[in-house]
């Protein structure tokens, strides 16, 4: 009966590690489901255009849902190019080097997301341009004289449309400023009636008010304070 008992004993020891294992492994599983959830989360995603140029080559990256591009850093170091940022980027660049078979011979991106490197096949330099959501990444040859290639001119005529559309909020925003600056205004309005006056305060803004009558004398109190213009009561007092 001792030994039974004992035996039992043990085996619920042994079930009810199990369970406690079982817990610690749906736990330890559920970290890593919202752990790779939050880098997933925080990822971006860009969508890559190259093209040859009469001379160069040119890489457009595009970010998707931002108007500013994310921090970057891009240089060359022994013959590669890498374009890192702070966070991963979802980002396909195998087909750069088809598209470029000139300048790149292998493009890749890195293991953690957070960079892309490009073999070159020269001795090149880059220029990098930022226009909104759009990077370009020219790859130029070491002889290139005079200026660097521009944005095109869809770009260009993008950025201002932008510009203009921001300086218009701006100055609707400054406007509102100024028109809640001067706060509010109440105007008096004056009815006349075969058998009374009326009298309409004319607030800019919702208001509290307080009608008190003390023998011939009626006040009328507001929660705000406005300047009111009394020439026209003044001068045609109600009989």
């Amino acid at each position: 009966m001792a030994r039974r008992t004992i035996a039992q004993r043990c085996l619920n020891a042994v079930a009810g590690a199990g369970r406690m294992l079982m817990w610690l492994l749906v736990s330890v599983a559920l970290s890593l489901a919202v752990s790779r959830g939050s880098v997933a989360a925080d990822s971006l995603v860009a969508d890559v255009e190259a093209r040859a140029e009469d001379g160069y080559g040119r890489i457009v990256l595009t970010f998707h849902d931002l108007s500013l591009l994310p921090s970057f850093d891009a240089r060359i170091s022994s013959g590669v190019l890498r374009i890192a940022f702070e966070n991963p980027v979802e980002i396909k660049v195998t087909d750069i080097p088809l598209v470029l078979p000139d300048y790149v011979s292998v493009a890749r991106r890195d293991p953690d997301g957070t960079g892309v490197r490009l073999a070159l096949k020269n001795d090149l330099r880059i220029n990098t341009m930022e226009a909104g959501e759009k990077l370009f990444i020219d790859l130029l040859p070491q002889n290139w004289a005079g200026l660097p290639p521009g944005l095109p001119d869809d770009v260009v005529q993008e950025l201002a449309r932008r510009a203009e559309a921001a300086m218009r909020r701006v100055r609707e925003l400054e406007q509102t400023r100024l028109e809640d600056h001067t706060g509010p205004r109440v105007d008096l309005r004056i009815g006349e009636h075969p058998t009374f006056t009326r009298l309409v305060f004319d607030w800019t803004l919702r208001f509290d008010s307080k009608f008190i009558r003390e023998d011939d004398l009626v006040k009328v109190i507001f929660n705000h304070s406005a300047q009111l213009d009394l020439s026209e009561l003044r001068a045609h007092l109600p009989a």
